[in-house]
C-alpha cells in the first residue's frame, strides 16, 4: 500500500484500474524488465504517465510491486 499511497491521487486511480488488468493476466499486460528471469516485469499505466516494476509468481499468481512512478500532475 505504501507504493500506491506515494503516488498523486490521479496516479492512484490509474494504478487501481491497472491492477484490475494485472489480476486477470499479469503477463499479458506487462513486459520483461531487467534480467531474463521471467518474473521481473514492468507495466505502463495511466495513458503512459505511470510505470510499475513488479515480480510475478507464475505458480501462485501473486504480484509483488517493487516501485511505482507517476509523471502526471500531483
Amino acid at each position: 500500500m505504501k507504493i500506491i499511497e506515494s503516488l498523486a491521487f490521479e496516479g492512484q486511480v490509474a494504478l487501481f484500474e491497472y491492477i484490475d488488468q494485472l489480476e486477470r493476466d499479469p503477463i499479458a499486460v506487462t513486459k520483461q524488465w531487467g534480467q531474463e528471469d521471467g518474473v521481473t516485469r514492468e507495466g505502463i499505466f495511466g495513458d503512459g504517465l505511470g510505470m510499475i516494476s513488479l515480480i510475478v509468481n507464475r505458480e501462485t499468481g501473486r504480484i509483488t510491486a517493487l516501485q511505482a512512478t507517476w509523471a502526471g500532475s500531483s
